[in-house]
């Protein structure tokens, strides 16, 4: 095998692991967020729903900005940084006491996605073929589906104790990913 053909076959085997790490991590989190801050803390739904929008559109509205970082500064620099910041959004979260640090946590979360999720598309697009790339994203999306149910039953377990361990559990598999990236 040749040296370029198994750098890409080691890459597309860390992109499922990285993949893994991520996915876990924020359905360990995200699904159990309204539960928490709504049914047991008794907030309005409309706020929790407005911290966990302005998460979304951060992430996914500032996707051009993050593409375009990684451009710049290097892939590796912005994945790392992200998932960085999504811990720190995930470990503010399981802290939060107040609608506005509930807030704050989305945004860093939503900040942190915007950094690592586009160059972490654009690997998957360099590490393979394009003959091989529909297979590898159906194995991506099945890896998907399957962390997600892992990720959200591990998160409901820890539920049962406190949310402090649900946002640390999610902070903690994005700090993995981020040391997993920085050293790999």
């Amino acid at each position: 095998m040749s040296s370029p053909e198994q750098a890409r076959r080691y890459g597309r085997w860390f992109i499922m692991t990285d993949n893994l790490l991520v996915v876990m991590g924020f359905f360990i989190v995200f699904p159990l967020i309204s539960l928490h801050f709504v049914d047991r803390l008794g907030w309005a739904a409309t706020l929790v729903g407005v911290a966990l929008a302005i998460r979304q559109l951060l992430q996914q509205g500032l996707g051009l900005l993050g593409g375009t970082l990684a451009d710049r500064y290097g892939a590796k620099p912005l994945i790392v940084s992200g998932m960085l910041l999504r811990a720190a959004g995930f470990a503010m979260m399981a802290n939060a006491s107040s609608p506005w640090w509930l807030i704050a946590s989305c945004v860093f979360s939503g900040l942190g996605g915007t950094l690592f999720d586009p160059p972490r598309s654009a690997l998957i697009v360099k590490l393979t073929r394009p003959h091989e790339r529909n297979r590898f994203y159906t194995l991506l999306m099945m890896q998907d589906s399957a962390g997600a149910v892992i990720g959200a039953l591990l998160g409901s377990w820890l539920l049962h104790y406190d949310f402090w361990w649900v946002g640390m559990s999610g902070c903690a598999l994005f700090l993995l990913a981020a040391l997993v990236n920085a050293l790999l």
